[in-house]
């Protein structure tokens, strides 16, 4: 059964608590009608349908006027989505208030007319940062999973393929509105949606997989909460990160994707590094870009481009306060970046690089368990990876520097790019997962003379890279 907790009666989004079991039974039968109907707008337009020339896709993709005659003839409740806000009437019928579209299988709406970035009225779609990150979450089965700041609920209605059980929190009561929606679309019965800021509504509980698109918020322009005080900056990026380690169960992952302030003089893992530092968790770190202040301070507060520009008065005393904000803490630079952990007893490690993330939608959540894996192996007794069973993963040549030496990309998600000299390429083909690291290493100096120390090294920044998978020992 669906949960929508932490929303007082009469102060919520549609259902209310004190609405009748009917009237919430109405609703999800108009949600399960209208999700027939969608899947089919997207399946005709995989199949090549114009978006324009398709009524159902171009109504409810691209916001045309519907004709409130001819979705009743299709068994939709007009009642029903018009009380939960999915539709509005306009002169001459009737249009979405909600447009959807599908991501990774998943049906997702969002509000027609958004209300800005920092403010909690509306639910935005799936961005790019939002894909990202789902591409990158290990999957598997699991028992829990917690999505902060859920927004429409796309990744906990991912993860509610693969967890028994997910919540979802956020501050906004619109935007959990929305989520529950599109979770009746979506089936996914096993998903609760709470209402709170960072881990507050979870108190008390742990999971196998904690997310997060975490917010950057312009302070002292912006707040995360509509109740709170303002957050300055990447602090909400940092409690988020740095409360997973607390929150995980052993060898959960948390999965976040941030912004972060680059301090006069400071390296670009600074900030990330003390946040997970001392926290009960291995973490991986992984650089995704930089911009200059000065970038930053023109996209967010330019008056016809930026998002916060909703009045010239209005971007102009934003740009200020900014100004004034980053003048006071030394900011220089925004990082963007992935914070990977896992939770582990024992000592941990922290591991950060730069430039090793593809284009494109390719997953690599399989990648990531392959690097904390093999880093594990490699932080620990020097016999742990030398008793492992490697093979070695799909990889092509994409390059050469006519000095015998090869640039290897990974073929999926990281490409975790690796110069090589061409020789390695034989070697890296001798692990086939069935004979330990220690006998491939013997067996490729016998053939070839390399010094016993060269091929551990060369081993090791395989696996440190990804180009061979830690199978089990002994």
């Amino acid at each position: 059964m669906f949960v929508l907790s932490g929303m007082p009666a009469g102060d919520g989004p549609w259902p209310a608590r004190d609405e009748s079991r009917s009237k919430m039974n109405e609703g999800r039968r108009a949600l399960h009608v209208l999700a027939e109907e969608l899947h089919a707008a997207f399946d005709r337009v995989d199949a090549g349908a114009s978006r324009a020339d398709d009524v159902g896709v171009d109504a409810w993709v691209n916001g045309a006027e519907m004709n409130g005659a001819r979705l009743a003839g299709m068994g939709m409740d007009l009642g029903a989505l018009l009380r939960m806000g999915i539709l509005e009437t306009v002169k001459g019928g009737v249009r979405a208030r909600v447009l959807f579209e599908r991501c990774e299988g998943v049906l997702i709406g969002r509000h027609r007319e958004t209300q800005g970035l920092g403010k909690p009225e509306s639910a935005d779609g799936i961005g790019v940062n939002a894909r990202a990150l789902s591409r990158m979450i290990p999957r598997g089965a699991i028992g829990s999973a917690l999505d902060l700041g859920c927004g429409q609920g796309f990744h906990a209605l991912r993860a509610s393929r693969h967890a028994r059980r997910v919540v979802g929190t956020d501050v906004s009561r619109v935007a959990l509105h929305l989520a529950w929606i599109n979770a009746v679309i979506n089936g996914a019965f096993n998903v609760e949606f709470r209402r709170g800021s960072v881990y507050e509504p979870v108190e008390g509980m742990t999971f196998d997989l904690i997310m997060a698109n975490t917010p950057f918020v312009f302070s002292p322009v912006h707040t995360v909460t509509s109740t709170g005080a303002a957050a300055a900056g990447d602090a909400v990026c940092g409690a988020i990160v740095r409360g997973a380690g607390a929150r995980l169960n052993e060898g959960g992952y948390g999965v976040f994707i941030c912004n972060w302030e680059h301090r006069a003089g400071a390296r670009w893992d600074a900030t990330p590094r003390a946040w997970v530092e001392g926290t009960g968790v291995d973490a991986w770190i992984v650089h995704l870009g930089q911009s200059s202040v000065t970038r930053v301070m023109e996209a967010w507060f330019t008056k016809r481009a930026g998002p916060n520009a909703e009045n010239e008065v209005g971007c102009v005393e934003a740009l200020r306060r900014w100004r004034a904000h980053v003048a006071r803490e030394g900011v220089e630079a925004l990082s963007l970046g992935m914070i990977f952990v896992r939770k582990r007893a024992g000592a941990t490690w922290v591991r950060c690089d730069e430039d090793v993330l593809a284009e494109g939608d390719a997953p690599g959540g399989v990648q990531v368990r392959r690097v904390f894996e093999n880093t594990m192996h490699l932080e620990g007794a020097r016999a742990s990876w030398l008793e492992s069973r490697l093979s070695a993963v799909d990889a092509e040549v994409v390059g050469e520097d006519g000095q015998g030496r090869v640039l290897l990309w990974q073929v999926a998600g990281f490409r975790m790019p690796l110069v090589v000299e061409r020789d390695v390429l034989g070697f890296l083909r001798l692990f086939d997962g069935a004979r330990r690291a220690r006998e491939v290493l013997r067996a490729y100096r016998a053939r070839t003379g390399m010094p016993l120390s060269r091929c551990e090294a060369v081993t090791q920044e395989l696996m440190r890279s990804g180009y061979l998978e830690a199978g089990v020992c002994g």
